[in-house]
């Protein structure tokens, strides 16, 4: 029974990360002073439900995808805020080159969508 409830957690977890991006999507898109803190405080959800997940692959190592690394997703999450910090400061072209290169990095998919987004408003 934990284990079912373990997994349904987990799943809560990923549905509310997803839903964390998208919104950090949209809001890249919105033009107001505000923003850029609204996009902090969702990146702070962001790692604040990874470690949520640490936290329950070490009472579940069972449901631990093979492939989770929580060093590099932190890393890819930094880059990305480096890229939008360059983007938003004028650096475009700077801010494109990091775009392209984690949307060339497999590990990163999870945020393919606002890389595509920063990318697209970077070559406007």
């Amino acid at each position: 029974m934990m284990a079912e409830e373990l997994k349904e957690i987990f799943n809560y977890i990923q549905g509310g990360r997803e839903k964390l991006k998208s919104a950090m999507d949209k809001i890249a898109n919105i033009e107001n002073k505000n923003t850029r803190r609204i996009r902090s405080e969702l990146m702070k959800s962001m790692f604040d439900l990874r470690d949520a997940l640490e936290e329950l692959y070490d009472i579940a190592p069972e449901i631990k995808p093979s492939d989770f690394d929580p060093k590099k997703e932190e890393e890819i999450l930094f880059r990305q805020s480096k890229a939008r910090k360059l983007e938003l400061s004028g650096e475009k072209q700077e801010a494109a080159k990091i775009y392209k290169e984690l949307l060339q990095d497999p590990k990163a998919s999870f945020l393919k969508e606002s890389f595509e987004a920063g990318l697209y408003r970077c070559s406007n």
